[in-house]
């Protein structure tokens, strides 16, 4: 299952069949992107042009089986936006297979991106932004698909990741931050059997819970847990977990969305303080070289007001 989640993964941003262009001022094949959602098929793309889409209720794509439907943020998360302020959600997926990439999706009552009651196929979450949703970043509920959620920047929703009786979910090199409040996690996985889930090479930063975890099954290894107020202790030291500041190029990432590495940040690509070879952890790689302590402190102490 992990190989089929891994080509997935990377499977290139144009498939075989049509591909359906979204722009709001009238140059595509559709100007919202539910209308583009309505008309495609199993292979097909959603292409979506930069800017800010506001919905007044979730994103619904057709079910597709037989093969993925990409839905693609042209230029990026950082320039193609979500707005759900009228939506509970961004996208509700159930079962199929279904690629989404390169979206911020924000402001959601609920969740940025639901997975409910999907029982066949395969879902990507790839290279998005999720963030300042009133409930969690993505939420997936009573699912067995194989979920990937994969180089993602997930902040200051109510929580982070969330899954309830779910099982065969892949949270791999993301950045996991800001989630405070009483039952502020970062990830929170309850009854999720028996199926293992695997959580891998993610930072986990500044939530009030860094895992809430009632699944008897899971493989958490290369994290940087670091600042969570509960439940970070029992994984640092084990399965190259470790926690340290992750050292971001900027003081404040949550106000200017810079999750960027500075060069010496263990989490970056041969750094890991143990010697182990695991490649980059969390979403961003390095851009910037060291800033000074002080500055990083002040940034820190800034960012949790």
């Amino acid at each position: 299952m992990l190989a089929l989640a891994v080509a997935l993964a990377v499977m290139p941003v144009s498939a075989p069949g049509a591909t359906w262009y979204v722009d709001q001022s009238g140059g595509g094949d559709a100007q919202s992107i539910q209308a583009a959602l309505d008309i495609c098929s199993a292979g097909d793309t959603v292409l979506v042009a930069p800017g800010t889409y506001s919905i007044d209720s979730p994103l619904y794509p057709n079910d597709c089986f037989s093969k993925p439907l990409y839905i693609i943020g042209e230029a990026g998360a950082a320039e193609t936006i979500i707005d759900c302020a009228g939506s509970a959600h961004g996208f509700v997926l159930s079962g199929g297979i279904y690629i989404i990439r390169g979206f911020t999706v924000t402001g959601a009552s609920a969740s940025g991106i639901e997975v409910d009651l999907a029982f066949l196929g395969e879902i990507v979450v790839r290279n998005c932004v999720l963030k300042e949703n009133a409930g969690s970043g993505i939420d997936i509920r009573q699912s067995s698909s194989t979920i990937n959620i994969l180089s993602n920047i997930i902040h200051s929703n109510g929580r982070g990741i969330t899954s309830d009786e779910s099982n065969g979910i892949y949270i791999i090199g993301n950045t996991i931050s800001g989630h405070g409040g009483v039952d502020g996690a970062g990830i929170s996985i309850v009854d999720c059997n028996p199926i293992p889930n695997i959580i891998q090479n993610n930072i986990i930063v500044d939530n009030t819970y860094m895992l809430y975890n009632t699944s008897l099954l899971m493989l958490f290894e290369y994290n940087d847990v670091y600042n969570n107020l509960h439940n970070q202790a029992a994984y640092v030291g084990i399965g190259g977990n470790f926690s340290l500041d992750p050292q971001f190029c900027s003081a404040v990432p949550r106000s200017d969305g810079n999750f960027f590495l500075q060069s010496d940040s263990p989490c970056a690509p041969g750094n890991h303080p143990l010697g182990l070879s695991c490649g980059l952890i969390g979403a961003r790689g390095v851009d910037c070289g060291t800033t000074s302590a002080e500055s990083s402190s002040w940034g820190r102490l800034k960012s949790l007001h």
